[in-house]
């Protein structure tokens, strides 16, 4: 019981990588209208959300007898672990959520830049805003079965993390729009980079429940991860570059519609995600650390010209 889920010695049930990452469904709106009948100047705007992600992870003593949570002793400086489970010791369970929510819009000018044969290029340039909303919590109970050791036959102990982030990110918008039609379909391309501030906010608290058998519960505001020297609400700002890649496929069936399928790529070089956030062995204390975020999607949908 004294190694039990101590790394690297340990089977790993979750973690050691991504969490969740399922695909999502969601939804991208565009409107805009040209200024003249030539089309060479005109505005439009977009909004785009995508499902909200809540990805969790349960298993309890009844499914494995050992369960543990693996994590480095700073004051120590080796690794160690937080038993939930082991025979005849303690029963108990883990608990893992995650959530995660992303959206935004722009509005943007359309400007003609040259024609090329059957096509056209066109300048663009706007406001974009973007937010990404994401948490992980992470919970483990147990009770203790041993009988004659140092703590109470018959006492619980509920030992919650939680780590949340949010990333809201204002800037510029420049780019370009490459299309070319040909009788029915049109074939449509795109790059744009966002310039401009990302508010980076990062909120960690921990709670420690420990009730012992015919006695009040104790309550302390500290977990396992989420300790006195790193709990609490952090914000920065960092400049950040968001750059966006659309490759779009239409084909007219009527006179003022069309059908469209498509992929987009928009990619962060800095975001605060709530993983990342846990301490380290260098770093007892909160710092931020940042990583890359990237959404792709494949999209099918219909387009309305009048």
């Amino acid at each position: 019981s004294t190694v039990a889920g101590v790394l690297p010695n340990s089977s790993v049930l979750l973690g050691n990588g991504g969490f969740g990452g399922q695909g999502q469904f969601g939804g991208r709106f565009e409107i805009g209208t040209w200024f003249n009948s030539c089309q060479n100047v005109g505005v439009a705007g977009r909004f785009f959300i995508l499902e909200k992600a809540s990805p969790d992870f349960n298993i309890s003593s009844d499914q494995n007898p050992i369960l543990a949570r693996p994590f480095f002793d700073v004051g120590q400086q080796q690794n160690n672990a937080l038993l939930a489970a082991f025979p005849n010791l303690r029963t108990g369970s883990i608990n893992v959520q995650a959530k995660s929510e992303f959206f935004g819009a722009d509005v943007f000018a359309r400007l003609r830049f040259c024609n090329t044969g059957s096509g056209r290029v066109d300048l663009v340039s706007g406001y974009q805003f973007f937010r990404l909303n994401e948490g992980l919590a992470i919970q483990s109970n147990s009770l203790v079965t041993e009988v004659g050791g140092n703590i109470p036959n018959g006492t619980t102990n509920v030992i919650h993390d939680q780590f949340n982030t949010t990333n809201e990110f204002h800037g510029g918008l420049l780019g370009f729009l490459w299309e070319r039609q040909s009788c029915l379909w049109t074939l449509q391309s795109g790059a744009r980079v966002a310039l401009g501030n990302m508010h980076e906010t990062v909120r960690i608290r921990g709670t420690t429940v420990t009730t012992q058998p015919n006695q009040a519960p104790s309550t302390a505001n500290t977990g396992l991860l989420a300790a006195a020297s790193n709990s609490g609400t952090f914000v920065r700002d960092q400049f950040a570059a968001i750059p966006e890649f659309n490759l779009n496929l239409s084909r007219r069936v009527s006179q003022h519609c069309e059908v469209n399928i498509g992929y987009t790529l928009i990619c962060f070089n800095h975001a605060a995600r709530p993983g990342d956030q846990i301490v380290l062995s260098n770093r007892p204390t909160f710092s931020f650390v940042d990583s890359n975020f990237w959404v792709q999607g494949l999209s099918v949908g219909l387009t309305g010209r009048y």
